[in-house]
């Protein structure tokens, strides 16, 4: 099984939130903190966790051999938060995403005090994609002229 199969955007199993679910309590963690508010950076700790099975910071970007889903929907994620600045190569998009895991990793400790809003923007992007994701997956499934 690839690594990446974590980042399917349905739940993995019975007992782990969805991909959309765990970006939108780590989006919603990190929008806490932005405001000055308390809030645990455990759904933070889990995101980059999980984002850090498919990423590993130290795998160069060539050598990961990145799934299509994954794929799909960091740069989706990314096209949302900078339109300007889409990724061109997948290696540009590893080395992205790479980056972004590791900023998120860090920020899941107290008392950082990183780039918080952007983070929050990426997790918020990210419960996006995933969701229509899944919900294309559900469409494409049900159709009644499949089998």
């Amino acid at each position: 099984m690839p690594e990446t199969a974590h980042l399917q955007a349905s739940a993995p199993s019975k007992r782990a939130p969805s991909l959309a679910i765990q970006a939108a309590m780590a989006a919603i963690a990190l929008d806490r903190r932005v405001n000055g508010m308390e809030s645990s950076l455990d759904p933070v700790r889990e995101l980059a966790s999980r984002l850090q099975e498919a990423f590993p910071e130290n795998v160069p970007p060539r050598a990961n051999l990145l799934e299509p889903t994954a794929a799909d929907l960091f740069e989706r994620a990314f096209t949302h938060i900078a339109p300007a600045q889409s990724v061109q190569t997948v290696s540009d998009l590893t080395a992205k995403a790479v980056q972004v895991v590791s900023e998120l990793a860090e920020a899941s400790k107290e008392g950082s005090n990183g780039s918080i809003e952007s983070l929050r923007d990426f997790c918020l992007a990210l419960a996006q994609s995933a969701q229509v994701q899944s919900s294309a997956v559900r469409i494409v499934s049900s159709h009644p002229h499949r089998r």
